[in-house]
């Protein structure tokens, strides 16, 4: 389909790719050959995104002057109506709600680091704001799980790695749920367990109290707003609102 498009360039990358020698050839040859996860492919003329930012690093770095009204990305989603479409998001829309998140999770977030799961993907907006930009501005350790669907695997990282902070869609917890050695991990600091991007259902809220000890909130968006728009208070018990709107950002976040 490129010939009907106006892409000039391809870039392809791979999931090993940034990992460094020998680690990324050893990803790379399980993912296609022992695991079998990527179909064979053939785009015409594709450059490889490593070879990309290898040229990159040769040019000089010019300053842009960028103000909150500039366009930052277009995020993709299709929200109710199925069909993708790229939604307008400038740098002070998704600044803005990466600090209302901050001011959400209270002053003591922001004095101690802690790790946070991020078993959804970042290309969805809700992962990419209230996972990555969130705790990047926090500084906290991102433990990233590349297949969320693979529960033994994900339990095994939990096990390494006891979290502070998960979040995740309702599947995703009724899953975990149900996964054997899934009761068995250490949730004593466990302190927030979010879900959104669909309605968190009351038995799943109720079941995750009784296993982790931890409230499971939820929070309501678009992507339009960057996402978040309404959400509970993290330790209030969940009743299926969808919350309160966001909270303004705190004078001494800066």
């Amino acid at each position: 389909m490129l010939a009907g498009t106006q892409v000039k360039r391809v870039l392809v990358t791979a999931v090993g790719d940034l990992l460094g020698f020998p680690k990324s050839l050893i990803v790379n040859y399980v993912v296609r050959h022992v695991r079998r996860q990527v179909p064979r492919w053939n785009i015409p003329g594709a450059s490889s995104f490593k070879a990309a930012v290898t040229a990159g690093l040769k040019q000089p770095l010019a300053p842009v002057d960028v103000g909150p009204d500039d366009l930052a990305f277009l995020q993709y989603t299709g929200g109710t109506t199925g069909v993708a479409k790229g939604a307008m998001l400038s740098h002070g829309n998704v600044s803005t709600n990466v600090l209302q998140a901050e001011a959400w999770l209270g002053k003591g977030f922001r004095d101690q680091a802690g790790v946070l799961i991020t078993a959804i993907p970042l290309y969805h907006i809700f992962a990419l704001s209230a996972n990555c930009m969130l705790f990047a501005r926090l500084g906290w350790k991102n433990v990233l799980i590349i297949n969320p669907r693979d529960l033994p695997a994900l339990i095994a990282d939990m096990r390494k790695y006891p979290c502070t902070f998960i979040s995740g869609v309702n599947t995703l917890f009724n899953a975990l749920l149900h996964a054997p050695g899934f009761d068995k991990l250490d949730f004593s600091q466990l302190k927030i367990t979010l879900g959104g991007g669909m309605a968190v259902q009351a038995t799943v809220a109720q079941r995750w109290k009784e296993v982790t000890g931890n409230i499971l909130t939820q929070a309501w968006g678009l992507t339009e707003t960057s996402p978040a728009a309404c959400i509970n208070p993290p330790n209030e018990p969940f009743n299926g609102s969808i919350g309160l709107p966001s909270p303004r950002p705190n004078r001494d976040q800066g």
